[in-house]
């Protein structure tokens, strides 16, 4: 009897242990509030009222911030649409877009660790309307979208990272509340005792002046937590993990020591080397951040930076101050686009008038290094009177939407066109390139372009860093290839470039 009493006994205490092990994430001990961070609100295109957001204290994981799920969406609520929240044994977060007939709804499962959408574009739809309108006689003619399945579901286990429940109440760390609450434009920082709002539009140099250097992160506690972060950021957000042929960044990390890390400098050094090998261009550090005031970039040794930069410098790019303007020749004008943004529509107006009257027309965006997509679309205009298509994917599900454009402009008919390229014709310009070259609008020039296929987005690291880097909207030429590798010129032609020559050399 004593050996079946002392075996029922271990059983019930294995049971016991067990018990308090499957409730723990539900413990009243494990969440404790820190403090109340101030809100600093430096983002130029919304307007943020709330002055504090509360952050907590997971006691299994005490070096990271967590947020309330409720209290972070009622501290973001101006910048993101109106969104419904329900809570039975998971945490349900939808709203609905009428006018396209799109529902969109976030799972958060508390008990498994997963956050999972039924339609992953609900992150690019969830932001309120911007303040700046922008006005254009540019139509949305029609739209054709070839879906596949939009679910995506992430396993935040697979990262080590924690979902919390207490009292019915949801807590995520707070650099996943950034990542999965604030959309695809805002993002917010923290440092030791505030909490910056920032936009897409948000000068990184205004958040830079203001805060001081942090003293509240330790080495060794925050590094493995950067680690696991870029593991799921580029597993899920970064725009050419499936052009670059990987797998998983998971393993990809595993050739990249940040957890052992002993400094800020170190750490920081080895997250350029992690970027600087993807060799892409629109992936970058934008800032240290504010534990780490002594880093600054060493030189990529990549061969398309080193193009880009070789090409810069060699058309004196670094001297051109003005966005558009034109140079004039005997029989031949020359405009200049330097870069594409929103006041490109209103600079090309003058401009086109008077390229108008000339037979041969060239377009050069040799030193344009990218902007804005609806500037290109302006451009386009005047080169054509048929429909403009903007054709883009999805990697991470597959999708692919083509929009087309029509503009009211008059077209540049009957003209000789040509566009000049570069290896420093980059991001939007590379695109227009392409689109240029897909519907055989001009005869393009110069060398082949640098490529940058995806719109970019901005994160912010566990550490404090902020990465800039290629996003899920990446755009496909005609043929639905990426157009990451650059647009093959028509006409090989190298620097120095002699404008008041160049028909004959065409010819």
């Amino acid at each position: 009897m004593k050996k079946y009493l002392r075996v029922f006994i271990s059983l019930n205490i294995l049971i016991f242990i067990v018990t308090l092990y499957s409730c723990s994430k539900k413990s009243k001990d494990l969440i404790t509030k820190k403090k109340d961070l101030i809100v600093v609100d430096i983002a130029p295109e919304y307007v943020f009222t709330k002055t504090k957001l509360p952050i907590y204290e997971y006691r299994n994981e005490p070096h990271i911030s967590y947020v309330s799920v409720t209290e972070f969406i009622d501290f973001i609520d101006e910048g993101i649409i109106d969104v419904s929240v329900n809570i039975t044994e998971e945490m349900i977060i939808s709203f609905e877009l009428e006018e396209y007939q799109a529902y969109y709804e976030m799972t958060i499962d508390a008990h498994n660790d997963v956050v999972s959408f039924n339609d992953i574009n609900m992150l690019a739809n969830l932001n309120a309307e911007i303040l700046t309108e922008y006005e254009t006689e540019l139509t949305l003619s029609d739209i054709e979208v070839y879906e596949q399945d939009p679910a995506v579901e992430i396993d935040l286990s697979l990262y080590n990272f924690d979902i919390v429940t207490y009292d019915d109440e949801y807590y995520l760390p707070l650099f996943l509340a950034n990542l999965f609450l604030t959309g695809d434009f805002i993002n917010i920082y923290e440092t030791d005792d505030y909490l910056y709002i920032l936009d897409n539009f948000t000068d990184i140099n205004d958040l830079v002046v203001k805060y001081k250097a942090g003293k509240d992160k330790a080495i060794k506690d925050i590094s493995i937590y950067t680690k696991n972060y870029l593991a799921l950021y580029f597993d899920y957000f970064y725009g050419l993990k499936g052009y670059k042929k990987i797998d998983t960044y998971l393993t990809e990390l595993d050739e990249y020591d940040f957890e052992n890390k002993n400094s800020y400098l170190s750490l920081h050094r080895e997250l350029e080397r992690f970027i600087n090998e993807h060799d892409d261009l629109h992936t970058t550090i934008v800032t240290s951040g504010y534990m780490n005031d002594s880093f600054y970039p060493t030189l990529n040794s990549n061969d398309k930076y080193i193009n880009y930069v070789r090409a810069y410098l060699n058309n004196q790019c670094n001297v051109r101050e003005e966005e558009v303007t034109y140079q004039n020749y005997e029989d031949l004008i020359v405009v200049e686009i330097n870069a594409f943004s929103l006041d490109t529509k209103s600079l090309l107006v003058d401009v086109m008038k008077k390229a108008n009257a000339y037979d041969n027309i060239i377009i050069d965006v040799g030193c344009n290094g990218g902007g804005n997509v609806v500037a290109v679309i302006e451009l386009l205009s005047y080169l054509t009177n048929k429909e403009i298509p903007i054709a883009y994917i999805n990697p991470l599900t597959g999708s692919k939407i083509i929009e087309y454009y029509k503009g009211t402009n008059k077209a540049l008919v009957n003209k000789n066109i040509y566009v000049f390229s570069t290896a420093a014709t980059f991001s939007a310009a590379n695109l227009f390139t392409s689109i240029v070259k897909d519907l055989d609008l001009a005869v393009i020039l110069g060398e082949k372009s640098s490529g940058g296929a995806s719109a970019i987005t901005y994160t912010v690291l566990p550490d404090g860093a902020i990465i800039i880097n290629s996003s899920n909207m990446t755009f496909v030429n005609h043929d639905n290839n990426i157009i990451e590798g650059g647009i093959e010129v028509d006409i090989p032609y190298q620097y120095p470039v002699n404008w008041s020559n160049i028909l004959n050399y065409i010819k």
